[in-house]
């Protein structure tokens, strides 16, 4: 009854595509989606299942507004402000500087005549 006869029976999908998650999970007569869940508000998970929770989890995605997020609060959320323009010639060539002086009390004479713009 369920040998190789049977198997040449097989035709219809009991699967499609899902709308929400995009995997071939919707069941076609349950209407519901056996990945996801749709079309339930609340994306299915469980407890039991802690490998397919990190598969689905923040950060695996492309996260177009999150990246943002960490610079920006590093920054305190500042917005309409325009950065301040560093030259990079002087930059390389203080740190050329630092790096001529062996002891320490030069290197902190260079870093104050640096900050004073001397």
């Amino acid at each position: 009854s369920k040998g190789t006869t049977s198997f040449g029976k097989r035709h219809t999908k009991t699967h499609s595509m899902c709308r929400r998650c995009g995997n071939r999970a919707y069941h076609n007569q349950k209407k519901t989606c056996a990945q996801c869940g749709y079309p339930s508000a609340k994306i299915r998970s469980f407890n039991w299942g802690m490998k397919a929770k990190r598969r689905k989890t923040t950060g695996t995605g492309r996260m177009r507004y999150l990246k943002t997020v960490n610079v920006r609060f590093k920054n305190g959320f500042r917005e309409g402000v325009k950065a301040t323009k560093v030259i990079v010639g002087s930059v390389v060539l203080f740190f050329a500087q630092l790096l001529c002086y062996g002891d320490e009390g030069a290197w902190v004479d260079a870093l104050a005549q640096q900050a004073h713009g001397d």
